[in-house]
């Protein structure tokens, strides 16, 4: 279970940052929030279950957008090793040098030509693209 005073938290932080108090401060050549400007916002805050509801279902998205963020963040750094591999490393060229590279082999770490091993036993023929009849 979750402390609802930390939800409580949320939600008030997800309240103020819904407010958009940036315009508020553009009175003046030293940026600050203007307390008057501030008390003078009118403010309906819904009772306790919604915030706690709310602050749960906001808190859910932000965890949802940084895991997205961070699995593209990883999916950038494999394009990027894979992009150094091949046009700056030469890989594929290295690994027939060595002899790691075979005719009809299309990847260079020695994997055999064909389905990977699960598709095999439903037949799937991945050259041809075609499926095995039902």
């Amino acid at each position: 279970m979750v402390d609802p005073d930390s939800e409580v938290l949320r939600f008030k932080y997800y309240l103020l940052k819904s407010l958009d108090l940036e315009h508020m401060n553009a009175d003046s050549a030293v940026r600050g929030l203007n307390r008057d400007a501030a008390h003078a916002l009118k403010i309906s805050v819904p009772p306790l279950p919604k915030q706690l509801a709310i602050a749960h279902i906001l808190g859910t998205l932000d965890d949802k957008i940084e895991l997205n963020r961070r699995m593209s963040e990883t999916l950038e750094a494999m394009a990027l090793a894979l992009f150094t591999a091949w046009f700056v490393d030469f890989e594929p060229v290295r690994a027939k040098m060595d002899g790691r590279w075979q005719r009809n082999n299309p990847l260079p770490l020695g994997r055999g030509v064909g389905p990977p091993p699960f598709l095999k036993k439903t037949g799937y023929d991945a050259p041809s693209g075609k499926t095995p009849p039902t």
